[in-house]
């Protein structure tokens, strides 16, 4: 049952992120582009021992360089967008 429940989430997940479920559980960072969203737009989800993030096409080439060494609570405190908008 518990396995089954398990499976279930990452489907959804997978779906949610367009992150294969074998990703989500790998350890690191996954990323995935969101080529529906026009807006910019990012979704960071932590799962088990992975961070995944979804990004709109525009924001997909700077988010891996903006995210690159930092921890898991640091990106919740302060996402890496409105980092970089109070930088300019």
């Amino acid at each position: 049952m518990k396995e089954m429940i398990r499976n279930r989430i990452e489907r959804l997940l997978s779906a949610e992120l367009g992150i294969s479920p074998g990703k989500l559980n790998e350890t690191g960072t996954v990323y995935s582009v969101c080529t529906d969203r026009k807006k910019p737009y990012i979704k960071i989800l932590a799962y088990r021992n992975c961070v995944a993030v979804c990004t709109s096409k525009e924001l997909s080439v700077k988010i891996p360089e903006l995210l690159q060494g930092k921890s898991l609570e640091r990106l919740l405190q302060k996402p890496p967008v409105l980092q970089e908008k109070a930088a300019e």
